[in-house]
């Protein structure tokens, strides 16, 4: 069964603060504070080669190029939307990834990127 997580972000304190939440149990505790959390993306069951999670709206460094995790709708799949000199274009995300992808920060939280 795949993990569930999403990273909200607390926005009624003075430096909003991201969370990782972890499970239906650890969802169902904030539920009474859902309305100032943001949605900050959701882990869908792929990590990098260092082990770390990646959520919707994360930055990876690829072979191919420096993306965007994103969510196509019409398509029902998770994607690297590519922006550099090298990589142009867009590209559907799965666990063939895991070795070639590294996250470098997410559109939440400042970045290298």
């Amino acid at each position: 069964m795949r993990e569930i997580k999403f990273r909200v972000r607390r926005n009624d304190i003075e430096n909003p603060t991201i969370y990782i939440l972890e499970g239906f149990e650890d969802i169902a505790k904030w539920r009474d504070m859902a309305d100032v959390l943001e949605n900050c993306g959701q882990y869908f069951g792929l990590k990098d080669k260092n082990g770390k999670d990646v959520f919707v709206g994360d930055f990876l460094r690829t072979k191919y190029g420096t993306g965007q995790v994103c969510w196509d709708e019409q398509y029902f799949q998770f994607f690297i939307l590519f922006d550099s000199e090298n990589a142009d274009g867009s590209e559907a995300l799965d666990v063939s990834w895991s070795k070639d992808i590294e996250v470098i920060g997410n559109i939440y939280e400042v970045s290298e990127v």
